[in-house]
């Protein structure tokens, strides 16, 4: 197993394809398993419903990769695969996303919410960094899931626009302005905030 995990994944595609290697497979599962499943969850944020749609991700992956191109990159073909099985569920009547935007799993904090650093935290910023994350998990909430998917890869995937492109299949350009719409709905809706300590309307020196 020690070879297989040197191999590129285009490599263990390639074994998969030829030779049916579950080994191979096995590889590619584990190498994709935990960015795949955060980015399920963040676009959909039902552990349950993020659990049965990263299984069916891979079993489509394994079903289609015959029709990989060979040569193309793995990652964004991947992504396509779960972007596309979000946005269907995401379309059910009556869904509705809760989506956990003040920290990643790696404890990185978003970028909606980088703060200065307190030097001795206390509780009203506590309180006030809670109501933060609140308030943009209900503006993320209203995002429409187009404009929610480019938020997700670049935020907390660390996609390049380019990148993003090709796991959409749309141009550049179409990227970026997803982006900024993203980036406006979410400061409309959070524009009502204000640092702690500091009361709303009272903005004037």
């Amino acid at each position: 197993m020690s070879d297989y995990k040197q191999k590129s994944d285009l490599e263990l595609v390639e074994a998969c394809r030829q030779d049916g290697d579950q080994r191979a497979f096995g590889v590619l599962i584990k190498r994709y398993e935990r960015p795949l499943y955060n980015f399920i969850l963040r676009m959909i944020g039902n552990p349950a419903e993020a659990e049965e749609l990263f299984q069916e991700t891979f079993l489509r992956i394994y079903k289609n990769l015959e029709n990989f191109r060979g040569g193309a990159s793995f990652s964004p073909w991947a992504y396509r695969i779960a972007h596309n099985l979000c946005i269907d569920s995401l379309r059910r009547p009556g869904k509705r996303i809760f989506v956990e935007l003040e920290k990643d799993d790696d404890n990185e904090v978003s970028v909606l919410d980088r703060q200065e650093n307190e030097q001795s935290p206390n509780p009203e910023n506590e309180l006030y960094r809670r109501q933060i994350g609140q308030s943009i998990q209900e503006a993320v909430d209203q995002l429409p899931p187009k404009l929610r998917s480019v938020f997700v890869m670049y935020q907390y995937d660390h996609f390049a626009y380019e990148e993003i492109a090709e796991v959409l299949e749309i141009p550049l350009g179409t990227v970026k302005s997803r982006m900024h719409s993203a980036l406006k709905q979410l400061s409309n809706k959070l524009k009502h905030l204000t640092p702690a300590g500091k009361p709303r309307g009272h903005n004037r020196s």
